[in-house]
């Protein structure tokens, strides 16, 4: 079973406290971190806490563990393949998927907040990025919610198989299955759109589930 750990970006403490907080080896995520401007880097690092608190859940140390990539780039934890997970993060919103499950699970997900673009914007990232059944589907609904589920679709496709932004374009959300093996579970908040691309047979769950720092450790 799929798992979606969500904490609402505002509700975040500092950077220090946040980083005692975190027990994984993240590699050189730290590093990158002290590059971040404010607000971005507590945000990447509020995702591995979320991610953090998945292993505690379901009995894994976070101290033997560390997290790496796999041949195409995606984030993996060492030492076990049972587990897949994809973390996003948007200006109010981080969310972790995971999933532990033998025969390879698969998770990619997607978040991004209402009330950014305006519609001029949305209509020209259509028309450049959106397949002709997007752009067809999106003309006849030309709503914020509607774009969103479409581009977090695509976003969390592309996550899911590790193939960069490129592929975004070939990414159809509204075909049905996107993928032979892979399905879309959209979850329209009051203030975001989370799109999660999963593997057939799997299970999504209803709604994300969410922390608080205290959750997390802070």
């Amino acid at each position: 079973m799929i798992t979606l750990y969500a904490l609402r970006a505002d509700a975040l403490p500092s950077r220090g406290e946040l980083l005692r907080a975190l027990h994984l080896d993240v590699g050189g995520k730290r590093a990158a971190w002290e590059r971040m401007p404010e607000g971005q880097a507590e945000q990447s690092i509020a995702g591995i806490l979320l991610l953090q608190a998945a292993m505690l859940e379901h009995g894994m140390n976070p101290a033997d563990r560390r997290i790496a990539s796999d041949s195409r780039g995606r984030p993996c934890l060492t030492g076990a393949p049972d587990v897949d997970f994809n973390i996003t993060h948007t200006g109010g919103l981080v969310v972790c998927a995971w999933e532990q499950a033998a025969g390879g699970p698969r998770v990619g997900v997607d978040a991004e907040c209402m009330g950014t673009r305006s519609p001029s914007v949305m209509h020209r990232i259509a028309a450049r990025w959106f397949t002709p059944g997007e752009r067809e589907a999106f003309a006849q609904e030309p709503t914020e919610v509607c774009f969103l589920r479409i581009w977090t679709g695509k976003e969390a496709i592309v996550k899911w198989t590790g193939e960069g932004l490129a592929a975004s374009r070939a990414a159809d959300t509204l075909a049905d299955p996107p993928l032979p093996d892979a399905r879309l579970r959209a979850y329209v908040l009051p203030r975001a759109v989370v799109t999660l691309c999963h593997r057939a047979g799997s299970l999504p769950p209803h709604a994300p589930r969410f922390l608080t720092p205290a959750n997390l450790g802070c």
